[in-house]
This record gives C-alpha cells, sequence and structure tokens, in this order.
C-alpha cells in the first residue's frame, strides 16, 4: 500500500509475509503432488521449494511415448542431469528408444542410431540409485562391427539398488546370443527381483540356453517374469522362485511350445500364486499343471470375443483346486 503526507516523501506499508512452513510439513505437501507439470511449477517459486520439489520432479522419468521426440527429450534430460544435479533423484527411468533418422540401408553402420544409443548410455550411467529401468529399443539392426556395442552401458551401471529390469531389443545381427550373456553377467542385475527380457517377434524361440544362467547365485532374488516361451525364459522360470508370471505374446509361439511353459512350471521351486496371460489363453490352460498356491489368475489383451470363453475356461480349471 502506498501512503503520501502530501510532501515530498512517500512511505511504503508492506504487508507480512505469511509464517513459514516446517520443512516437513512442505514435502508432505509437494509428496501428494502428481503431475510433472505442477512440481516443476513448484520449482519457480522459491529457492527453497526448488531444492525440495527438483527430487520428486524427476524421481520417474519416462521417454519416447512420442517417438518422434525421444530424441530432443534425452538431450533435455540429459542436459538437466549436468545443470540441476539431480541426477541421484532418479529412481525409476524408462525409455522407449526410436530413431526416425535411421540410415539403416546405406550402409552397415549407423551411426544416427549409435549416437542416440550412446547418449541413452551416458544418461544412465549417470543414475546411481536406479531401482527401476525399462529400455525398450527400436534402433536398427545392423552387422557392423560395433553391433556388439550396443547396449554395453548396461555392464557399467553403477546401480546397486536395482529392483526392476525390463529389457526390450531388435538385437543386432550376429551379437544377439553374446550380448544377452554379456547383459546377463551385469553387476547390477544382482538386485533384481522383476525380470523380463523380451524378443520381438521374429526373435529365434530356439535359441541357445544361456550357460551364465546356469550358475546359481545369478539373477537368484527374480521373483515376478514376463514369459515369451524362450530358452533363457524356461531356463528362469525352472530354477528361479517364481510367484508371479505373466505369459506375453503368446501369438509368436506354436502351440506345441506349450509343453515348454508346462514343464519350467513343473520344475519351478517357487510357488506360484499370480499367473497372467495374454490372448491365446485357451491355447494353455489345458496344458498347465495344478497350482497349490494360486490366489489370482486372468488374462489381458483379450478381446471381447475370446474374454467369455477365456473365463469359462478359467473356471473349469479352478474347479480343480
Amino acid at each position: 500500500m502506498m501512503e503520501s503526507d502530501g510532501l515530498s516523501t512517500t512511505r511504503v506499508s508492506i504487508a507480512p509475509l505469511p509464517p513459514s512452513l516446517p520443512t516437513e510439513l512442505w514435502l508432505l505437501i509437494i509428496s501428494s503432488v502428481e503431475r510433472k507439470e505442477d512440481l516443476l511449477t513448484l520449482c519457480c517459486t522459491s529457492k527453497q521449494l526448488r531444492a525440495l520439489s527438483l527430487p520428486y520432479a524427476f524421481k520417474v522419468v519416462k521417454l519416447g511415448h512420442d517417438m518422434t521426440r525421444t530424441y530432443g527429450q534425452l538431450i533435455l534430460v540429459h542436459e538437466s542431469l549436468r545443470r540441476l544435479d539431480v541426477s541421484s533423484a532418479i529412481s525409476d527411468f524408462r525409455i522407449r528408444i526410436w530413431e526416425p533418422k535411421c540410415r539403416q540401408g546405406k550402409g552397415n553402420l549407423c551411426s544416427v542410431c549409435d549416437k542416440q544409443d550412446g547418449l541413452v548410455g551416458e544418461t544412465l550411467l549417470a543414475l546411481v540409485n536406479l531401482e527401476a529401468l525399462e529400455v525398450t529399443c527400436q534402433l536398427c539392426r545392423t552387422n557392423s562391427d560395433t553391433s556388439g556395442k550396443r547396449h554395453s552401458y548396461i555392464q557399467q551401471l553403477r546401480t546397486r539398488r536395482l529392483r526392476t529390469f525390463k529389457f526390450h531389443c531388435r538385437m543386432c545381427f550376429g551379437a544377439d546370443l553374446d550380448q544377452r550373456e554379456k547383459i546377463l553377467a551385469s553387476p547390477c542385475l544382482e538386485t533384481v527381483q522383476i525380470f523380463s527380457y523380451g524378443p520381438d517377434s521374429s526373435y529365434p524361440i530356439h535359441e541357445q540356453a544361456s550357460a551364465f544362467m546356469a550358475r546359481p547365485g545369478v539373477l537368484q532374488g527374480v521373483h515376478t517374469m514376463q514369459f515369451y516361451g524362450t530358452t533363457l525364459d524356461g531356463q528362469i522360470l525352472a530354477t528361479r522362485p517364481i510367484q508371479r508370471l505373466h505369459v506375453r505374446y503368446w501369438h509368436t509361439i506354436e502351440l506345441d511350445k506349450a509343453s515348454r511353459l508346462s514343464q519350467a512350471l513343473s520344475e519351478s521351486p517357487g510357488k506360484l500364486t499370480y499367473l497372467t496371460v495374454e490372448a491365446g489363453l485357451l491355447r494353455i490352460i489345458g496344458v498347465l499343471p495344478t497350482f497349490k498356491f494360486l490366489r489370482h489368475v486372468g488374462t489381458f489383451d483379450v478381446s471381447f470375443s475370446m474374454t467369455r470363453f477365456a473365463f469359462l475356461a478359467l473356471n473349469m480349471k479352478l474347479q480343480e483346486y
């Protein structure tokens, strides 16, 4: 409020500031904010709120939903890690890598895709407190000499808190099995509990068994997995204490491969309590063994026409318990 005494002097009356809130109360308020945009807005209000809100704003990073903007978003996150010092705050990182300017077909070496994968690696190497990592790679296949270097940064991740690891990649010609073994040997996977190593539809179901997975200490804490019908999936299910199982992309697995799932389930040391199956449930429901500890069974991504028959089959199966 401006006040004047009629002369040359002017007095300014300032309204009292609202009482400051304890940091614990601010953290409680900030933790209830769900939208990242709102958290970033809070960062612009004061230095105090910026320091408190930044870790929450960057706790979960999801990139690639709009695949035409993935590279630009990745650069922005990479710069934010460098300038804002929030790398320790990120615990959940999910990215779909896709390069619209891929030069596949113009020679064996695609520098555009290699550059984007390298930027992903630089970003992930800075995340020391990462607990969940999901990578869906749709970069080009290449048989170049650099193909084995794709995603090699996973072996160098510094986090030792990783609980969820989901890796889906087209792979590189001639380097897929070798790359798989190197990834499985990564120290960061020692603490993983939720595991998914998914192929695309052309990935060979008859791939070689993993020599590294034959070691009993590898991925010993895994209790939840997605099953794609590969030899690797069968190894994990048959030798690790799986409690929650998601059967994925059954349309890529021939009907006679259902015995692989049934055999792995029969050999598994785990007590299966949760089972979900994607479209094609009717093909495997008859070959599954009886589960003594099953608490939940269901389907997902099934058409309306299949849902009724799927649940009829489930009801018949549940009558065995």
